[in-house]
């Protein structure tokens, strides 16, 4: 019962906000799945969403790391040099889609 009250409060307050967050959770996973064949998209939108999900880490060390997500300096590196998502090598050009 008191989780069903803090819902409903929840929404009587702060409704265009949820409303809107509804909204952006809607079209970052729609963007994803229509993006998500260029890699270099792919990479920045996982890597965003891990960011507001908290899921982001400082991360100081230079190169980063294989395996996201990244800093924005660290992912910035990573896309510049095609390393990303477990490869140990570039990304082939011929698959790149720049």
């Amino acid at each position: 019962m008191l989780l069903y009250i803090k819902h409903k409060l929840k929404w009587m307050l702060a409704r265009e906000e949820l409303e809107e967050l509804g909204r952006w959770r809607l079209k970052q996973d729609q963007y994803r799945s229509w993006l998500c064949g260029f890699k270099d998209v792919c990479v920045v939108l996982d890597n965003l969403k891990a960011e507001v999900n908290g899921e982001s880490s400082f991360d100081a060390s230079h190169p980063p790391g294989l395996e996201g997500p990244w800093t924005v300096d660290g992912l910035r590196y990573v896309l510049k040099n095609k390393t990303y998502l477990n490869n140990k090598t570039p990304i082939p050009e011929h698959f790149s889609q720049d």
